[in-house]
């Protein structure tokens, strides 16, 4: 979905494009309990679905965790300038703690950890959908199993 090498050292286009980008994870995450479902849907159906999706919400998670890691750097970037100020033009001297005290504060800084936190959300939430299909693969394979053996008089 986001090539990062394309916008390497574009913070702002980045920026500008980031709340559609978290939409589109956000759309892909509200599919997945349909997606999930095996209700009335064929074994074989199932088992077909079961190789692509797990693929597609593990490439988004990793697509995810790329642009965490770039926000990560960027975070520590802000930090970094800001402290550099405290340290160098602010008129009075501050220890660390109340360096970094000033810097939690500052909104250009509380914008990064923002923007942070919902990407790391997305993460979270592609985590969940990734197991999600883990334990739907387990209980294909349960399903698989009672079919190849013909148990048929279990209601699942």
């Amino acid at each position: 979905m986001i090539n990062l090498a394309d916008f390497r050292g574009d913070w702002e286009s980045i920026r500008k494009i980031l709340p559609a980008l978290i939409a589109k994870y956000e759309e892909e995450i509200k599919e997945a309990p349909n997606r999930l479902s095996i209700r009335g849907k064929t074994g074989p159906e199932a088992q077909k679905e079961q190789c692509s999706w797990p693929i597609h919400y593990g490439l988004l998670k990793a697509e995810v965790n790329k642009l965490l890691r770039y926000l990560e750097a960027r975070e520590t970037q802000v930090r970094g300038e800001r402290t550099k100020w405290y340290i160098e033009s602010y008129p009075r001297e501050h220890s660390e703690r109340a360096r970094d005290k000033l810097i939690d504060h500052e909104p250009v800084y509380v914008q990064m950890r923002e923007l942070y936190l919902e990407v790391e959300e997305l993460k979270e939430k592609l985590s969940a959908v990734c197991d999600a299909f883990d334990r739907r693969g387990f209980a294909l394979r349960d399903w698989t199993a009672l079919k190849v053996h013909e148990i048929t008089d279990l209601t699942i």
